[in-house]
């Protein structure tokens, strides 16, 4: 949960010892963190324990009152390659831009403080994505994970959903929300794409979606594993948290792509398609209903018995 973005007027930075500026890393991994210090631990570790050890970690401290700066200090002392950036609050989009401008890495990794990495993560897309002189970014399946439930972890994959890769842009766009997701921590994305590309801080949500539009306009070649790789955690309002504000902000989002498009007539039909699906979906009490029985559905095929429950309680307040 983030909150509304607020001028910044404190940056500071802490690390155990900061790598030589000749010394940059293969990975920066950025992990933007507001009051997540009950999971940020786990977060860290599970970029630790990656197969691939040439990274920095950058710790973005976007104004937390809990215990996660605290958290974060400790991790640093204790590992030179994790840094702290700490900050006044500004927003999860501002976090993550902080995080761009401090990286050195050839690859930028994102990972929000409640979630975590397979361990061979780094290695896998790295491996795909070392052998192209493209700009080019990478993307995998992922792991649901219910705190509620008594397994530890849902070992199905979530979604092995593929782009389109003739056309990626126009898929983003067509079938995002509808029929895609991909959790930013997914993604391994060359350094390169992010040269002029920043997260939109003036978007109230999905700025995920404008940010990778924005990548997809220079038709990056794109990799996918279809293996789990990243684990993306359901809190239980996940599904259905500030129902008015994610309508709201998807529409703020789609409409400054309109403009951005307004010369392109395929692009233009395909997000004014988009746009009335957005109106259609969060307005109706019924197409609401039945994305949840049709996720639940699909769940309830995939999921061990112990997490069917959690399943169930999660879903009913989509």
């Amino acid at each position: 949960m983030w909150r509304d973005e607020m001028p910044l007027t404190k940056m500071n930075l802490h690390s155990n010892a900061a790598m030589p500026e000749t010394e940059s890393p293969m990975v920066s991994v950025i992990v933007p963190c507001f009051n997540q210090g009950r999971f940020l631990r786990e977060a860290v570790q599970s970029v630790q324990a990656q197969t691939s050890a040439d990274w920095e970690c950058l710790i973005i401290d976007d104004g937390s009152r809990d215990n996660s700066g605290q958290i974060a200090r400790e991790l640093a002392q204790s590992d030179a390659r994790i840094q702290l950036i700490e900050q006044e609050n500004g927003g999860l989009s501002h976090a993550r831009n902080r995080g761009l401008d401090a990286s050195r890495g050839r690859y930028i990794q994102f990972l929000d403080a409640d979630d975590t990495l397979a361990n061979d993560k780094l290695e896998a897309q790295l491996e795909l994505l070392r052998g192209t002189r493209e700009l080019a970014a990478c993307y995998s399946s992922y792991h649901l994970f219910f705190p509620a439930a008594t397994d530890d972890l849902y070992r199905e994959p979530m979604q092995s959903l593929k782009l389109d890769f003739d056309n990626p842009l126009r898929d983003l766009a067509a079938r995002w929300e509808s029929d895609l997701s991909i959790p930013v921590h997914a993604w391994l994305f060359d350094a390169r794409l992010f040269r002029t590309v920043r997260f939109d801080q003036s978007l109230r949500n999905h700025e995920d979606w404008d940010c990778w539009m924005q990548l997809f306009r220079v038709n990056p070649k794109i990799f996918f594993i279809d293996r789990p790789l990243a684990t993306y955690r359901i809190h239980g309002t996940s599904l259905s948290r500030n129902h008015n504000r994610q309508r709201d902000g998807f529409l703020q989002s789609i409409r400054k792509q309109q403009q951005l498009f307004a010369s392109n007539q395929e692009m233009s039909r395909i997000l004014t398609q988009k746009e009335a699906w957005v109106h259609h979906a969060y307005r109706d009490p019924g197409l609401a209903r039945r994305t949840r029985d049709a996720l639940q559905l699909q769940l309830m095929k995939l999921a061990p018995r112990s997490l069917k429950r959690a399943v169930k309680n999660a879903l009913k307040r989509l």
